[in-house]
């Protein structure tokens, strides 16, 4: 029996890797040197650094980070991953890529410190390299005041998603069933809107900023999309 009893050791069931959005990476990334906040277990790093990137990942929790090593050591890549606070990335024109995807950014405190990680992103990359950014389209979830999303089911997963609103803050509640095991998870989070988060973009430096509805090339709907995607260049 698989006894999974973290989130971490839960997320690439509830997370598996999409195709869709390795083809939407690798087409917006240049083939170098690449940077992951936020990594999680390190699944799309593993597929670029098969690809001829060369990857490396950091992540506050060190559960994600130390599955993301194992899972590397077992396909022998040289994936890097790291535990780190995106608030305290001290990278300097280093790199020809960055991906801050998984709904990462809104885990920051506030407004100022989602500037700031903005800011450290952008001094992260070379000149003229690119960067994906993903978080949920939250003006559709503050406007409609959405309390629940789809249920994720299917063959031994189950994963329920709650949104509590509190102040200016959304608690997000989630009922993991995986195989036999079942637990929860919360974690607060801030819903950065489009316009806001696009300004914070522009105020950094970024340029040819470009807006997706989720890892396509369709344009983002403020009413319609589930997810806000966007990319961009220094």
């Amino acid at each position: 029996m698989i006894n999974v009893k973290t989130f971490a050791h839960a997320y690439d069931y509830l997370f598996p890797l999409s195709q869709d959005t390795l083809e939407f990476l690798t087409l917006n990334l240049p083939l170098g040197k690449i940077l992951d906040v936020g990594c999680a277990t390190g699944t799309y790093l593993l597929e670029l650094e098969q690809l001829g990137y060369s990857t490396r990942g950091i992540d506050s929790d060190k559960q994600m980070v130390e599955e993301a090593k194992r899972k590397a050591k077992i396909k022998r890549l040289n994936c890097r991953f790291h535990f780190g606070d995106m608030l305290s990335l001290r990278y300097n024109n280093e790199f020809d890529g960055l991906i801050c995807i998984g709904n990462t950014l809104v885990h920051a405190v506030n407004l100022d410190e989602a500037k700031r990680v903005i800011e450290n992103l952008y001094q992260a990359l070379a000149p003229m390299g690119s960067m994906v950014l993903q978080i949920i389209n939250y003006d559709r979830i503050t406007n409609n005041k959405i309390e629940t999303l789809p249920k994720i089911q299917y063959p031994n997963v189950e994963f329920e998603r709650i949104y509590e609103y509190t102040g200016e803050k959304i608690r997000f509640l989630s009922k993991i069933k995986v195989f036999e095991s079942q637990f929860n998870h919360s974690v607060l989070l801030m819903p950065i809107k489009y316009d806001t988060l696009k300004q914070m973009l522009s105020d950094a430096g970024f340029r040819d900023i470009v807006s997706h509805d989720g890892f396509s090339n369709n344009p983002f709907s403020i009413e319609e999309s589930m997810q806000l995607v966007f990319t961009c260049h220094k």
